[in-house]
């Protein structure tokens, strides 16, 4: 088995993030502030409340 040049056996490497890592992070986040700025939005223009955006429409009937 090989190894790289100067690294000594059994080397502790420090977590180090990748770019991909970061902008998950970034885009996980901007998403949860769209939820919350769209559901805000809602309840204060349409007066609706999150139990009113939460649950299932109305069936048609058949």
């Amino acid at each position: 088995m090989t190894r790289l040049p100067l690294t000594p056996a059994g080397a502790v490497k420090r977590f180090m993030p990748d770019v991909y890592s970061v902008l998950l992070l970034i885009a996980v986040l901007f998403m949860l502030a769209a939820i919350v700025f769209v559901t805000m939005e809602l309840t204060k223009t349409y007066g609706l409340s999150v139990g009113d955006l939460i649950q299932s429409p109305p069936k048609l009937p058949t």
